[in-house]
């Protein structure tokens, strides 16, 4: 089984098919520019391709193929790398979710709609969605919240890949004012990057050089987050999952509780064991077991997390029995929102 992420492999083949297309592109501008060159005194001064979505001008061909066109090829192809690599982020947490929910157990309260709440096939997809949410919430805050992010939640930090992330920092704010200045500096960029050397109002190209060195800044970058999140998060990590739906799915009344607890005895198989245990309640015997409820155990080396959903006198027996467990320690009960 692999040990690496999809995240980054999708990354990587982005990075790599947008060197390729400018390269050839532009390769072809050149090409189209010397035939134009060397053809011109037989040539309209007005002209279609084989498209003919427009008229062009000769003379304005010649101009565009030569410095325009390239330049704009390039100021959006960083455009839409920088949206590659936010895609990246944003997919790496969502794998790492798959992995371990250990970063996502938090008590922070979250808001959902009855209805909702019903249409959930899974405590998974439950767990999924939840993760979702604070993606979008990063999506719309820029690469500093995911920095903040993977660092609060996930214990990376971006600062430590050095100096590609400083270089990242740049080409984001430099591919800000592509997508709403027309690429003019702003007084912001020109304080913060004045090492750059421009000033507010002038226009702050994508050349060549600087374009494809920020795709290897990209590689270089993705690649360290990939090894960390790989050392703290490997494959293997997740090691066993259960899931049952012999119960009716969670709803206000049958609330999804988040259970944490430790192995005292690391021989303890608590995926196949838990679930037999029986709810004995102030000494009476309760002919059922967690395999009678929803619920979903992960275990990661000797740590668990069991999300189970009943109602309110049954998660109490639950409790009750897994306190009474000599072989675990519950460390703590929460409900999911």
């Amino acid at each position: 089984m692999g040990t690496g992420f999809r995240s980054w492999n999708k990354f990587q083949r982005e990075v790599r098919l947008t060197k390729q297309l400018y390269d050839y592109t532009s390769h072809l501008y050149a090409e189209e520019h010397t035939r134009l060159k060397v053809e011109a005194p037989s040539l309209p001064p007005q002209f279609e391709t084989s498209t003919r979505a427009v008229t062009h001008n000769l003379d304005r061909t010649l101009e565009y193929t030569a410095h325009h066109y390239p330049e704009r090829l390039r100021q959006l192809l960083l455009i839409a790398s920088v949206s590659f690599l936010e895609t990246f982020l944003s997919e790496l947490i969502e794998e790492i979710g798959e992995r371990t929910v250990t970063p996502f157990l938090t008590d922070t309260r979250v808001e959902v709609q009855r209805s909702q709440l019903l249409s959930y096939p899974s405590l998974e997809a439950l767990r999924d969605d939840l993760i979702a949410r604070d993606i979008r919430q990063l999506t719309n805050g820029g690469l500093k919240e995911f920095a903040k992010y993977y660092k609060t939640r996930l214990q990376i930090d971006f600062s430590s890949f050095q100096p590609a992330y400083a270089r990242l920092l740049e080409a984001h704010e430099r591919r800000h004012l592509h997508v709403h200045s027309g690429g003019i500096c702003d007084q912001q960029y020109a304080h913060r990057y004045s090492a750059m050397g421009f000033s507010p109002g002038q226009a702050v190209p994508v050349d060549q050089a600087y374009f494809l060195g920020v795709l290897t800044v990209f590689i270089d970058f993705g690649g360290a987050l990939r090894n960390a999140a790989l050392a703290l998060y490997p494959n293997h990590l997740l090691r066993k999952k259960q899931s049952f739906g012999k119960v009716r799915v969670p709803t206000l009344k049958y609330a999804p509780l988040i259970i944490r607890g430790e192995l005292r005895d690391r021989k303890y198989d608590a995926v196949s064991q838990l679930p037999t245990l029986p709810l004995v309640y102030r000494g009476a015997v309760i002919k059922r077991t967690l395999n009678d409820f929803m619920f979903s155990i992960v275990v990661e080396d000797s740590h668990f997390h069991l999300v189970v959903s009943g109602a309110p006198r049954e998660i109490r027996r639950i409790m009750h029995a897994l306190r009474s467990c000599a072989s675990i320690h519950v460390r703590s009960a929460s409900p999911v929102w």
